[in-house]
């Protein structure tokens, strides 16, 4: 007996630990906002966007984010948030105590807080230094972000209550006449304001009257760049005795594949040739620097999500550009994680953003819009139209194994520059167009379909049709010139890129205003379509 009361006394001891440690947890955990406002003109927020700590309002970088408030982009893991606004990458380094913005240092708790591994913004160091259009009553419990509201007065004595969920909410005074701003947020009979001092609750509809409607107009029409003609040169090793070639007329810009991404102190290989710059830029024509990732997406992602690395290759981008005397950047990274998304975007951010302080052109490379998440969907479109000084669209390889089809029929091509142009605008875009073509060879073995897929220059394809007998006839499906034999039990299919393919995509460079045109490959074309691009 005297065993079983022991038992009893311990088991009762341990669940009053328990509790009094769940207890604990809870008051330590409970940081959501109980009693707060938070309004955004037109905004998606959850319950959860808003913290209350040490008595201090904090905002979720999600809710920011989503809003359209802020461009951010959080390294986690190198306590590192940087901020893109009105092209300039600001950053704010932080560790347990102190944060550092614009080279001032703050209490870490002033800026921002991690909380259930989100990151939140203090409210009020937003309104101070980021957010404009926002008001913060720290009395209240208050948050407003809109950048429209209307001006009111009060008809009699009245007053502005901080909540509208209990009668005995503490309040301000309004006298007789007062102005104060009202916006569209309405809850039974009250009306969230802000009077002139910048305190916020809520007022009676029935004691106000309109006064004056204010709406700040924040869009700008988007800059239309300089239409241009471009060319990528493709060249993977080093030119070791330059000799001089004739460049169309119709070319503005020449972008040679000079440097490959690597994981060492110089960050990229360096293909570069100091004749090739100085002859091309002394005919008149314009030098891009092509750089790209090499198609490794693990060496991107090592690279990348690196932050520190991420910046010094913006910087080594940046030095190259600069010493070299180029006349632009060229980025082509593909077969890219969709999980990097957000640091590939970062890194055009950080880079457009020195770009545009170095007066270099920007121009970055995208795929049409496909379900491959290498290759198409780890792009943000919206983001590199913003943080870029041209879009090229590569439309081509639209089909390259495994099914046999054009290289970019016509309705594809046009699909995509519909679909960039949801999120860039047209004054931006170049459409690059193939100087090559595929030849298709189908056979049959041990019952299996099997397809070889074999790419061709425009003139090898000429010589190669002529060889085979191959007659071309025009393919209203694909807007092309399609011809097929079978040879020895081989059926040779190709979908032609000629001037017939080339006069159709010129057509939708007309039809939809875009700025420009590009061609993959230089040493790809042949005299006939340089004439024909013309």
């Amino acid at each position: 007996m005297r065993k079983s009361k022991i038992f009893i006394l311990i088991v009762l001891s341990i669940l009053i630990i328990l509790g009094v440690v769940f207890i604990i947890n809870s008051i330590n955990d409970n940081e959501i906002i109980q009693q707060a406002n938070l309004y955004i003109e037109n905004g998606i927020y959850n319950y959860d966007d808003l913290l209350l700590s040490d008595d201090k309002m904090y905002i979720s970088m999600d809710c920011i984010k989503a809003n359209d408030l802020l461009d951010l982009h959080w390294d986690k893991d190198y306590n590192k948030l940087s901020i893109f606004k009105n092209y300039n990458n600001i950053t704010i380094s932080y560790n347990n105590d102190n944060a550092t913005y614009i080279d001032c240092l703050y209490l870490t708790e002033d800026v921002l807080k991690v909380f259930n591994d989100t990151l939140y913004l203090n409210a009020t160091f937003l309104k101070n230094n980021l957010i404009n259009s926002m008001f913060v009553d720290n009395n209240s419990k208050n948050i407003i972000i809109s950048n429209i509201e209307k001006q009111y007065r009060a008809k009699i004595k009245t007053s502005l209550k901080f909540w509208t969920s209990s009668d005995n909410s503490e309040e301000y005074t309004i006298k007789r006449n007062d102005i104060f701003y009202i916006y569209d947020k309405q809850i039974s009979n009250m009306l969230l304001c802000r009077n002139t001092n910048g305190n916020i609750g809520y007022v009676l509809k029935k004691n106000i009257v309109p006064y004056i409607t204010i709406e700040e107009t924040t869009y700008t029409k988007p800059h239309r760049k300089e239409s241009i003609t471009m060319s990528w040169d493709l060249v993977n090793k080093k030119i070791s005795n330059f000799v001089e070639f004739d460049i169309p007329q119709v070319i503005d810009v020449l972008a040679p594949t000079w440097y490959e991404l690597v994981d060492n102190e110089d960050y990229f290989l360096d293909y570069s040739n100091v004749e090739y710059t100085s002859y091309v830029q002394s005919t008149g024509k314009k030098l891009w620097a092509t750089f790209n990732n090499n198609f490794d997406k693990e060496l991107t992602s090592k690279l990348l999500n690196n932050a520190y690395k991420r910046s010094k290759i913006v910087d080594k981008v940046i030095q190259i550009t600069k010493e070299k005397g180029y006349n632009g950047i060229n980025i082509d990274f593909e077969n890219v994680y969709l999980k990097d998304k957000d640091v590939y975007s970062a890194f055009i951010k950080e880079l457009y953003c020195k770009c545009l302080t170095e007066k270099i052109t920007l121009s970055v490379d995208v795929a049409v819009l496909s379900s491959s998440e290498t290759w198409s969907m780890f792009l943000d479109r919206k983001a590199i139209g913003e943080y870029s000084d041209y879009v090229v669209l590569m439309a081509y390889d639209q089909n390259v194994s495994g099914v046999s089809g054009s290289v970019g029929s016509i309705p594809w091509i046009e699909y995509g520059v519909e679909n960039l142009l949801e999120s860039v605008n047209d004054g931006k875009v170049i459409l690059a167009v193939p100087f090559y073509t595929r030849l298709w060879e189908e056979s049959m073995e041990d019952d299996a379909l099997v397809v070889k897929s074999t790419s061709l220059k425009i003139s090898t394809a000429e010589k190669l049709l002529d060889e085979l007998g191959i007659e071309l006839s025009y393919d209203v499906t694909t807007g092309q010139n399609y011809g097929e034999k079978m040879i020895d039990g081989v059926r040779c299919r190709v979908w032609n890129e000629d001037e017939t393919s080339l006069s159709n995509r010129m057509e939708i460079v007309k039809k939809y205003n875009l700025v420009g045109k590009g061609v993959w490959a230089f040493n790809f074309g042949t005299e006939e379509m340089w004439q024909s691009l013309e």
